[in-house]
C-alpha cells in the first residue's frame, strides 16, 4: 500500500486514477511486485485516512526520503508551461445592416485562431506553474493574441526544466 501511495505522489493521481492505472499499466504492477490483490480507490482512501489520523503518514514519508537520499536519489518536481484561451466577442454585425451603419466594439488587438476545428477570437494566457512547493503557484505569465502559437512563447528560466504540451 505504501508503494501505491508513492506512485500516487509521483504521478499526481487521485485514488480513482491510481486504481485504474494500477490495473492498466504493467510497469505499475511490476513496481508493486505483482500482488495477488490490487487495491481499489476506497481501500486507498481508507488506508490514507488511517495513516493520517495516526500520524504515521509523516513517519513513512520521512523514512522514504531518508532511504532515497542515502542512495543518492533525488526526486524533484519541475515546472509546466501551458496556455489557455480567453475569448472575446468578435462582434460580427448582421448582413442586413448597411456597411456604412456598422459599428464594432471588437478588440483591436485580439485575433482569430482555430484549434481542434473550432474558431476562437481573443487572447491566450501563457503560464508556468511550479510544483516545487506544497501549494503550486504561477511562476510566470504572458498574454498574447490568440493566433500566437504556444511554441513562440518561452517563459522558462535557465537551469529550470519546463514541460510543455506543444
Amino acid at each position: 500500500m505504501v508503494k501505491v501511495l508513492f506512485l500516487q505522489s509521483m504521478y499526481n493521481m487521485v485514488d480513482e486514477q491510481a486504481e485504474t492505472l494500477i490495473r492498466d499499466r504493467i510497469s505499475f504492477v511490476n513496481f508493486l511486485d505483482y500482488p495477488d490483490l490490487l487495491p481499489d480507490a476506497k481501500t486507498l482512501w481508507y488506508f490514507q485516512e488511517r495513516l493520517s489520523r495516526t500520524g504515521r503518514d509523516r513517519i513513512i514519508w520521512d523514512e522514504l526520503q531518508r532511504q532515497m537520499e542515502a542512495k543518492g536519489i533525488r526526486v524533484k518536481k519541475d515546472s509546466a508551461q501551458d496556455a489557455i484561451f480567453t475569448t472575446s466577442d468578435p462582434r460580427h454585425m448582421k448582413h442586413a445592416e448597411p456597411r456604412s451603419n456598422r459599428k464594432t466594439r471588437r478588440s483591436k488587438s485580439g485575433s482569430f485562431t482555430i484549434k481542434n476545428w473550432k474558431t476562437f477570437f481573443g487572447y491566450k494566457g501563457h503560464t508556468i506553474v511550479d510544483d516545487n512547493n506544497p501549494v503550486p503557484f504561477i511562476r510566470s505569465y504572458a498574454a498574447t493574441t490568440a493566433k500566437d502559437h504556444d511554441t513562440k512563447i518561452d517563459l522558462s528560466k535557465r537551469g529550470i526544466l519546463v514541460y510543455r504540451d506543444n
